[in-house]
């Protein structure tokens, strides 16, 4: 890549042509940012989240992540489901579960807004990764499903 007056070709995805070389490598360093970083969205009231893909190159659905915790705490995580669009259709039940590792679920709830359920985890070995099960059923019958991964480490 030329940094100044040569003409580039070429984004990261090599679909675009640049002719001043500052401008090529402000909209390629641009570009890179804007297709790479992934979202991040706030879940519940204790916990920020990010999806993660955890395997663009194979079209896998992105994966939510909660904050790491130690084994020795007691925490609680959530979910804010308003992203999916119920309008006024709240939420009546939620159920954690764990699909892998060893993390423990102590309770889980539903908010009284009826938007959002969090559950308390506890427990877990320090450097593994575990999967919680979310199902949310809503007043008038919708089943919402997500999966959560949070990792055990010392901190």
């Amino acid at each position: 890549m030329a940094w100044l007056g040569v003409k580039w070709t070429g984004t990261a995805s090599g679909s675009t042509t640049w002719t001043s070389g500052v401008l090529a490598a402000v909209a390629w360093l641009l570009s890179f940012v804007r297709d790479s970083a992934p979202p991040e969205r706030t879940i519940g009231a204790t916990a920020l989240i990010r999806r993660v893909p955890a395997n663009p190159e194979r079209g896998r659905p992105m994966q939510l992540t909660w904050p790491a915790k130690e084994p020795a705490e007691v925490l609680d995580y959530g979910i804010d489901w308003r992203e999916r669009q119920l309008g006024e259709d709240p939420l009546v039940s939620a159920q954690y579960e764990v699909m892998s590792g060893d993390v423990s679920i102590d309770r889980d709830s539903v908010d009284p807004s009826g938007y959002s359920t969090t559950a308390w985890l506890s427990g877990g070995t320090i450097n593994t990764r575990s999967v919680v099960k979310v199902t949310a059923r809503t007043q008038s019958g919708r089943v919402m499903i997500e999966r959560v991964a949070i990792n055990v480490r010392e901190r």
